[in-house]
């Protein structure tokens, strides 16, 4: 849609050789995010994982937040009630930014035992991209960790929301 506007739906396409997916979504819960920037990644929340097919061999999701530290909040699962109402339950936004904090959680979920060797591991990172370097993070830590899930085989997906550094 043209920029500004919201959609309601998205749509990953899986390869063939990847039967499911393995997703962590990433929110940054910083004051930066406070206000419409963070009720917009609750909904893309709900909205993301109320579109996948869950089941035994099918896909699983969890979610990761973060701002000066990071939390795992629900590891993956295919329980799309606690999934629900995890983001029903997030905390209020506040605190500093620490990206890199939640890509590394989130990159430790993916491959924790839970993870299935036959799913593509998936991270959808929800945030304005505005690390601080008083949280001990930098643009070059978040592209170096976003990297490094990537060499692993994890794909990255980005989500702008608020007052986007388009830089990072």
């Amino acid at each position: 849609g043209a920029c500004g506007s919201v959609t309601n739906k998205a749509e990953l396409t899986v390869a063939d050789c990847f039967p499911s997916v393995d997703v962590m979504l990433v929110i940054d819960r910083s004051e930066s995010m406070l206000g419409q920037p963070y009720n917009d990644a609750r909904t893309a929340c709900t909205n993301f994982v109320r579109n996948l097919k869950y089941g035994a061999t099918n896909d699983m999701a969890g979610f990761v937040i973060y701002n000066p530290t990071s939390s795992l909040r629900v590891p993956l699962t295919n329980n799309l009630a606690v999934l629900e109402q995890t983001v029903a339950n997030f905390p209020v936004a506040d605190g500093g930014t620490c990206i890199s904090c939640g890509l590394t959680n989130a990159q430790a979920a993916l491959f924790s035992s839970r993870h299935r060797s036959n799913a593509l591991p998936v991270m959808v990172l929800m945030s304005d991209g505005l690390p601080k370097i008083e949280d001990d993070d930098s643009p070059s830590n978040v592209l170096y960790f976003a990297q490094q899930a990537k060499n692993a085989g994890t794909r990255i997906f980005t989500v702008g929301l608020g007052a986007v550094d388009f830089s990072l």
